[in-house]
């Protein structure tokens, strides 16, 4: 596609996958300006280019910017959000007197509120208006951030309900080793964001049981399977789950120790409380919470979610691994593709 007009971005959030977003966006000659709530993370950054904490052995271009400021989003053409979901009421009432409705927000939270249940599209319209949440685009799909940064070709996609936002974000992002597609279906790509890390989880704790590859696999295409009835319980497009935002998404994050919820997962399987897995990956996997706000969400919905229901025994109520492995390998027989119904 043709090449983009240079725009301002600010990004909130430099960790992982901020930072490396950013470095791609001042690599295509954006105005990035970095934002994160660590004033030793920004000191490093003015001081050096170099994030110490995350991805410290990439140099960030020279149009990307440390500020400690949010009302410097007022410059900003688009406001990408890096943050955790269970982050993003925080930030945004923070954020919401600097902004106008100019603004364009895009999002990459993978999850749900722990206290409302709410997708991130949610929380923006109850934050600072529909207006903005109906604007807004989504951006997912396979996407290490180690891989970003060290410029490996990566396809993501981005959803909203405005064609014309979605063409912009594309043209701002798009590149050769970084290529955009875009969707209509903001919702199922957020379903699937908040689905893989809990199943990254489950497949994670299957691996670390030293269970082999046909296990593996099974878990994860039943995993597809959950997050598919779930999304068309709550009105997704059922092809988004065969995209790269669902079944991509979901099999690079349960196939890499690259991923945080893959390692809890693994750590627990091997026999580790949860709070000792957290500490062995040493950041935040958001399947965590994540479990619990789906598990209440499901219930809600009366939609049938087996594996999402047993990590989140495993991590509120204590459950043995195996007595959860158990549980869902004795499940009576059912027709594969009764993927809408009971499982």
């Amino acid at each position: 596609m043709a090449a983009s007009s240079l725009s301002v971005v600010f990004v909130l959030g430099a960790g992982n996958f901020g930072t490396a977003l950013s470095a791609h966006l001042g690599k295509l000659g954006h105005e990035v300006l970095l934002w994160d709530r660590s004033r030793e993370t920004l000191q490093a950054l003015a001081t050096t280019g170099f994030n110490d904490r995350y991805l410290p052995d990439l140099k960030l271009p020279e149009a990307v910017t440390a500020t400690s400021r949010l009302e410097d989003v007022q410059r900003a053409e688009l406001l990408l959000m890096a943050v955790p979901s269970h982050a993003l009421r925080e930030m945004l009432t923070q954020l919401r007197p600097s902004l106008s409705s100019q603004q364009l927000i895009v999002s990459t939270a993978k999850g749900l509120e722990l206290e409302s249940s709410l997708f991130p599209r949610q929380i923006v319209g109850d934050v600072v208006g529909e207006d903005y949440a109906n604007d807004m685009v989504v951006l997912s799909g396979p996407s290490f951030a180690r891989e970003v940064a060290d410029g490996h070709p990566t396809c993501v996609a981005i959803a909203g309900l405005q064609p014309s936002n979605l063409l912009r974000v594309q043209e701002i992002f798009h590149s050769p080793r970084f290529r955009v597609y875009t969707s209509n279906d903001p919702i199922g790509l957020e379903v699937a964001g908040a689905f893989k890390n809990v199943i990254a989880i489950a497949v994670g704790a299957c691996d670390g049981l030293g269970y082999g590859a046909n296990s593996r696999a099974a878990l994860t295409t039943r995993g597809l399977a959950e997050m598919m009835r779930f999304g068309h319980a709550v009105g997704a497009d059922p092809l988004t789950f065969n995209g790269l935002g669902g079944v991509g998404d979901l099999f690079l994050t349960c196939s890499s120790p690259q991923s945080r919820n893959y390692s809890l997962g693994y750590h627990l399987g091997r026999g580790l409380s949860c709070a000792a897995a957290q500490q062995q990956i040493k950041s935040i996997a958001e399947g965590i919470l994540t479990s619990k706000a789906l598990h209440v969400l499901a219930r809600k919905q009366a939609v049938p979610t087996p594996i999402v229901d047993e990590v989140h025994a495993v991590i509120y109520a204590g459950k043995p691994i195996e007595d959860a492995v158990n549980d869902l390998i004795s499940r009576a027989a059912r027709p594969e593709r009764d993927n809408f119904g009971s499982d």
